[in-house]
């Protein structure tokens, strides 16, 4: 199915979805892509992370194992707090205020798993440079950072 979707938080960027994947965006074009600034978009039970252009991280992001998805709240707002696990001392992590995603996922999903796509800029449509499982998990307040006792499982269908 394709929806176009207006997302609540940042009315200027459009995403069109088919199903989990990104089929469209102007996410390139928006003033939050131009400061390097990334975003965090859910929709078919799949979590899609919109990276701007030459972002210094998306080395790290590609490379590790799998991320955490942790909602919380940091600075009184609600936020996300996403790590990205290499099972090194310092994997690469961001906080996300709620300018940077289109929705808080429900309590009722914690600690269950989902899949991440990671995407940039194509030539013509969105390109998948990374897929990742996921672990979504409920906290009080970020930053969390704390590892989990198992890696999360996706299916092989997205």
């Amino acid at each position: 199915m394709n929806t176009k979707m207006n997302t609540q938080n940042n009315p200027f960027l459009k995403i069109g979805n088919n199903g989990p994947l990104i089929r469209e965006t102007n996410f390139w074009e928006t003033q939050i892509a131009k400061q390097g600034i990334l975003f965090l978009s859910f929709n078919a039970g799949a979590a899609r992370l919109l990276v701007p252009e030459n972002h210094e991280y998306l080395r790290d992001m590609t490379a590790s194992d799998y991320a955490i998805l942790t909602r919380g709240r940091w600075n009184g707002q609600p936020s996300y707090e996403l790590l990205f696990e290499d099972n090194s001392d310092a994997p690469y992590m961001v906080f996300m205020n709620s300018s940077t995603f289109d929705r808080m996922l429900p309590e009722s999903e914690a600690d269950s798993d989902l899949p991440l796509l990671v995407y940039v800029r194509g030539e013509e449509h969105p390109v998948i440079a990374s897929r990742k499982p996921a672990r979504y998990r409920v906290v009080a307040n970020l930053p969390c950072m704390k590892p989990i006792t198992f890696p999360p499982v996706i299916p092989d269908a997205v």
